[in-house]
């Protein structure tokens, strides 16, 4: 399509021989994080995409950048065949997913953030394995405590689609033994937004509360679970849909820089008991306030990015 491609800007000619074609389509254009200062930040001058007017220092953002890309934490590589898939009428892979929400969280140190983000491996690894074949994600992850965290994001993929799970204020469940008293306590819940309303909330919140007691009776070093339908519920507040069948990944990752740009309201017991339950918090909110051309938009930054964060990462890499 020469229409994406000049949208794009970025793509190379490809040798005729296939096995050339495979090398160039599969050889990273970089591996995120990585170390580049404020070269990184000025990779997305001039666009919308998570470009935040934060008063941080070079030092600090160095700092950041270098806790990000030591230790255990998880590397992702783009791809010329990643960046093609930005291209109008392309589905998302984990890659973009994951690098989105990465690139999304930049500028807070992952252990203080009130947010975190798995991969898209996450869930699928607990849907298909069971809490047990996660247990050693969070010590991997320089032994987060998801119940310091206000949201937990989870990409979740199957049958070709991608939504997103949410999982908000898991360490005050608790509070739910007095909120119908105090109405204005924050309270737990789990959030499903999902742009083709294709998947099945009540499994993955299955297999979501599956984990929390496993990772509750871990840290809390108690015998039982404490979540459960009646605990942590789950909801489908009403947010912008898609109308193809590709842009579910573009949407996923709106949505979660949607409500990563609210991170800090407040989900109240009210919030999930009025008459369209997370109306004000998530439906209503000028960040979930986005269409069809917004997403073309997002496409677009995204290759845009993509090509900036490359030339940056080769320069830097020598």
């Amino acid at each position: 399509d020469g229409n994406s491609d000049r949208a794009c800007g970025f793509c190379p000619p490809l040798n005729n021989d296939s096995e050339l074609v495979h090398q160039q389509q599969h050889s990273p254009l970089f591996i995120y994080p990585f170390i580049g200062g404020d070269r990184v930040e000025e990779a997305c001058e001039g666009l919308k995409l998570a470009m935040y007017d934060w008063n941080i220092s070079l030092e600090d953002t160095v700092q950041l950048q270098q806790d990000a890309s030591c230790g255990r934490g998880h590397f992702i590589t783009i791809t010329l065949d990643d960046r093609n898939r930005l291209k109008p009428g392309e589905y998302f892979n984990d890659a973009l997913i994951d690098f989105f929400m990465r690139w999304m969280c930049r500028k807070e140190a992952q252990i203080a953030s009130c947010i975190f983000c798995f991969t898209s491996h996450f869930y699928s690894t607990l849907r298909d394995r069971g809490a047990h074949a996660i247990s050693h994600y969070t010590s991997r992850q320089q032994n987060i405590d998801i119940f310091s965290k206000r949201m937990v994001f989870l990409p979740v993929n199957g049958d070709l689609h991608w939504s997103l799970c949410v999982v908000v204020n898991p360490g005050l469940v608790e509070n739910m033994e007095i909120a119908a008293e105090n109405r204005n306590i924050e309270v737990p819940c789990i959030i499903i937004l999902d742009p083709h309303k294709a998947h099945n909330k009540d499994i993955i919140a299955h297999h979501v509360r599956s984990w929390l007691n496993q990772e509750w009776r871990k840290i809390k070093n108690v015998e039982n679970g404490i979540f459960t339908a009646c605990t942590i519920g789950v909801y489908t507040p009403k947010v912008p849909y898609q109308n193809n069948s590709w842009d579910c990944g573009a949407f996923v990752c709106k949505y979660a820089y949607a409500l990563y740009q609210q991170r800090h309201r407040r989900i109240t017991y009210n919030d999930l008991f009025e008459k369209d339950p997370l109306v004000d918090a998530v439906t209503n909110s000028p960040h979930m306030n986005f269409g069809i051309d917004d997403i073309v938009e997002f496409r677009e930054e995204m290759c845009k990015l993509v090509e900036n964060l490359s030339h940056v990462y080769m320069e830097v890499k020598g």
